[in-house]
């Protein structure tokens, strides 16, 4: 279900992005035509609810322009077009939306194999944004058994197509940085946190090769 809805709000942003202004009833129409419809509707109270999770998670504010016939459209732009998290979300989603549309030339594109960690991309980002903890199962690379133990999830990090997670680590209470794609089972729990204001995700992999970080030794 997490899943689902990660992409209900791409495909809802990557619309409204590529149109500049567009009705409700366009995204309506446009929505029947998409393959992640499943012949079902878009009711307008989804639509709001989406805009005001995509506002939460992305920081994308979708604006209603009511002196242009209430035509929708993102009010940040720009800054997707800078790059970063916005303009990967949305390239990502374009091309795999062409493919799914191109049956008949997918033998012809031709990928990497991505680990399956990106399963646990959705609901892990879910928690950061409601702040609450996430209990894992994990299994060390250098560890034959898997560990099961509660975090906050702090950020996470793209690395040669390789998920990672930075949390603290509540047992150890120290920060701890996890391969999405070691990851046998996660769970949101209910337990509150408070990200804390003086952690800097760039800041902290600023001296950093990949995902290898060093606390105890400065660059």
């Amino acid at each position: 279900m997490a899943k689902d809805m990660f992409r209900r709000y791409i495909w809802l942003v990557d619309t409204i992005y590529r149109a500049g202004r567009i009705t409700f009833e366009e995204i309506s129409d446009k929505w029947q035509r998409s393959p992640l419809c499943d012949g079902k509707e878009l009711p307008l109270r989804t639509f709001h609810n989406h805009r005001a999770a995509i506002e939460d998670m992305f920081d994308i504010n979708i604006l209603c322009d009511k002196r242009d016939g209430y035509k929708y459209y993102i009010e940040n732009a720009d800054d997707i077009e800078k790059g970063g998290v916005r303009s990967w979300l949305l390239n990502t989603f374009a091309v795999n939306n062409l493919i799914n549309e191109s049956h008949h030339i997918k033998h012809r594109i031709l990928f990497e194999s991505i680990p399956s960690g990106q399963n646990y991309l959705a609901p892990l980002i879910e928690a950061m944004r409601d702040g609450v903890t996430a209990e894992i199962t994990y299994r060390n690379f250098w560890k034959e058994k898997e560990a099961t133990f509660e975090v906050e999830p702090y950020c996470v990090k793209v690395f040669r197509q390789r998920w990672y997670l930075v949390a603290r680590n509540i047992g150890f209470n120290a920060l701890r940085i996890y391969s999405l794609d070691r990851i046998l089972g996660l769970r949101q729990t209910d337990n509150r946190f408070s990200y804390p204001k003086d952690f800097d995700p760039e800041g902290y992999f600023y001296n950093s090769f990949g995902i290898i970080v060093d606390e105890d030794y400065p660059a």
